[in-house]
């Protein structure tokens, strides 16, 4: 089980980079649909490859749940894209999938709602406050992100190999983003700022997925996927290194308790 941590972990990262690019991103002009469009496009022929590569591409009609969760996935990437335009780069939740309940991660899911509230709350006056909108439009992402995720789970239970939940989910989502692209622009032109980030946060989150939905095939989703989505770990820290977000003791505490929320939920996989 120590593996899937580690697979958690890699995605925690691959997500928190792309968290900042995303930021970026937007802060340049990129508009969200046109990064999610360009992101999947990039996705769809590595997942592709992989799938061919190790020979785990499979007939199976459980890999249609992929497809199912495609317009969550949509939803919650336009969404969080559209936050991070607002919002610090520091926000993110937790999606719960209820499975069996321990102390450790009922602890864990305690700290890491800890450390969402410390990075999120502040003062009405604090120039770091971040608008109500922002916030609701994380939310929204979350559920959709963990809705697409549950779905892959049901395609695993089902016999579904993982490579195939997953190109089937991809080819959904570059479809359903293409087409919005299309009806929102009146045409077929991403900005080169677009395609530029969205290229880089396509091969990213290509290995981020990759990692977290091989851990998912063995481990639990309610202990791997909140760890990944503890990713705001990495952005937060990115934030202020490069965009020059303001250091407080309420971030630094949040950040500690993110720690603190990872490694319980670690400990609880030995449970």
């Amino acid at each position: 089980m120590g593996q899937t941590i580690g697979l958690a972990l890699i995605a925690l990262l691959c997500f928190g980079i792309n968290d900042f690019l995303f930021k970026r991103a937007t802060q340049q002009g990129a508009s969200a649909h046109n990064i999610v469009m360009t992101l999947s496009l990039t996705m769809f022929p590595l997942l592709l490859l992989y799938g061919l590569v190790t020979g785990d591409l499979a007939a199976n009609p459980a890999a249609l749940w992929g497809t199912v969760g495609a317009g969550f996935s949509y939803i919650g990437g336009y969404s969080f894209a559209k936050a991070l335009k607002s919002g610090a780069v520091s926000i993110a939740a937790i999606t719960f999938l209820a499975e069996k309940l321990t102390i450790l991660k009922l602890g864990g899911f305690a700290i890491a709602v800890v450390a969402v509230w410390l990075l999120l709350g502040g003062a009405s006056n604090s120039k770091t406050e971040i608008p109500r909108d922002a916030l609701t439009r994380v939310v929204v992402a979350t559920v959709c992100v963990g809705v697409a995720f549950f779905c892959f789970k049901l395609g695993i239970h089902q016999g579904a190999t993982p490579a195939s939940v997953l190109l089937a989910q991809t080819i959904g989502l570059s479809s359903v983003a293409t087409v919005a692209s299309i009806l929102i622009d009146k045409r077929f032109t991403p900005s080169s700022t677009s395609v530029r980030y969205g290229v880089v946060i396509g091969i990213i989150q290509s290995i981020g997925l990759g990692s977290l939905l091989e851990g998912l095939v063995k481990g639990e989703v309610s202990i791997l996927f909140p760890i990944a989505q503890l990713s705001f770990l990495v952005t937060a820290i990115m934030g202020v290194l490069f965009l020059k977000e303001q250091v407080t003791a309420r971030k630094n505490a949040g950040l500690a308790a993110a720690v603190g929320a990872v490694a319980m939920l670690g400990l609880a996989v030995q449970q």
